[in-house]
């Protein structure tokens, strides 16, 4: 059982818990969701609280926000990918880009004159930060945290840190300050096309409510009370400008997050589909509202923005496995951009996390289709599919995690 070093699994894991191995119990969040603990050894951390069995009520614990400072579990020790970049052997664009993977047509090696030119920010497993040129194949460790974002111009990174919220730092590794920690859980930063402002999802409260499935949760009222009984989270989004000053809420429904902000709008996921709304008032001019439906489908997630303003790549999240969509910002043209070579494969592999190049003509993206999670990087319109040997371990847990992110 993980052990992490916050309420959420957002937050790194400090340490591992060994099935029936007894735990100390200090405390509870506000929600009881997740219980503080004493691990053998004596590393303090948060486990989820339905993996705990108790002769008493944890509803008797005292309720903490209080953050683990023991180091993640892969950090513990020093260990080559943490080091600097001179430490890891550069590869050459051709040895970094490997394994072809096309859609029913032939698929061909890239170099740097196709125009894989940027950086990838990537999150890796180990907590760590990790920029990766596309034209050298060079690494390098950034920082630790989670959720980076490169800003437009690339002289930034955006990214969340566990108990300290919203941060900021240039790519040269110098200058990280804390643009907003308002003590909620935040996620998903994403820059302004300016470059002037950060958006980001926070929780803003919750209420209790039954849940019928399929992103339904209906009143707490006695008819409904054959349904099981949750607790709904309230997110909105936020933005705040590159002092930490002139933080505003952006009008959206109260499930938004994943946001990308474009020329013309924010796209963000909701339960109730992808929405575009506006940084600004509630209403246009004509009083019509701000927020407006993208899709309505809730099993669409994680969208991206085309720099220009062009199409939305996103994630459809199925029954049984995860592919890449995109749709143009009117709501027409919704089309795949993967599918599974076969539809007999017993496991079907998942495609998620979508990130558009700057230039816009290309998007890069996690797969699992090789048995291992991968970057890869294909054409907008989905041809030539492509694994890039980032040589860092990735992992994605399926908790709407940005877990990369492609810039200047």
């Amino acid at each position: 059982m993980n052990v992490r070093s916050g309420p959420a699994t957002t937050y790194a894991i400090v340490a591992k818990a060994q099935d029936g191995a007894p735990l100390s119990l200090l405390a509870r969040n506000a929600d009881g969701s997740w219980v503080q603990v004493v691990v053998d050894g004596g590393t303090t951390g948060w486990v989820s609280a339905r993996f705990i069995a108790t002769d008493g009520s944890m509803d008797a614990l005292p309720v903490s926000t209080a953050i683990s400072d023991a180091l993640p579990l892969a950090l513990a020790a020093p260990a080559p990918s943490a080091q600097p970049a001179q430490s890891q052997p550069a590869q050459s664009p051709q040895a970094s880009i490997s394994r072809p993977f096309g859609m029913g047509q032939a698929s061909t090696q890239r170099s740097t004159q196709t125009g894989l030119t940027g950086k990838l920010a990537l999150a890796a497993a180990d907590g760590s930060i990790i920029l990766f040129d596309m034209a050298s194949g060079s690494l390098r460790r950034l920082t630790s945290g989670f959720d980076p974002a490169i800003s437009p111009d690339g002289s930034r990174v955006a990214f969340l840190r566990g108990g300290e919220g919203l941060l900021v730092i240039d790519v040269d590794g110098s200058h990280e300050r804390q643009l907003y920690s308002g003590g909620e859980e935040i996620r998903s930063p994403a820059w302004s096309p300016d470059g002037q402002f950060v958006v980001f999802s926070r929780v803003t409260g919750g209420e209790s409510c039954r849940n019928v499935g399929f992103g339904i949760c209906l009143p707490d009222v006695p008819q409904f009370a054959d349904y099981e009984l949750v607790w709904k989270v309230k997110r909105t989004l936020s933005r705040v400008d590159l002092n930490g000053e002139n933080f505003q809420d952006i009008p959206t429904l109260d499930t938004a997050i994943s946001p990308s902000w474009g020329t013309t709008g924010i796209v963000y996921q909701s339960k109730s589909g992808l929405q575009i709304t506006q940084d600004g008032p509630n209403v246009d001019k004509d009083g019509k509202p701000i927020n407006r439906d993208l899709t309505r489908e809730y099993l669409h997630r994680d969208p991206d923005w085309r720099p220009d303003g062009g199409r939305v790549v996103l994630m459809d999240a199925t029954a049984n496995h995860q592919e890449i969509y995109a749709i143009n910002p009117d709501g027409n043209g919704l089309v795949a951009l993967t599918r599974p070579k076969s539809a007999l494969l017993e496991t079907l592999p998942h495609n998620v996390a979508p990130a558009w190049s700057p230039d816009g003509q290309w998007i890069a993206f996690l797969s699992n289709r090789d048995g291992d999670w991968a970057v890869y990087v294909m054409d907008g319109d989905g041809a030539n599919q492509q694994r890039v040997d980032v040589g860092v371990k990735m992992e994605y847990r399926f908790q709407n995690e940005q877990i990369l992110n492609w810039g200047r």
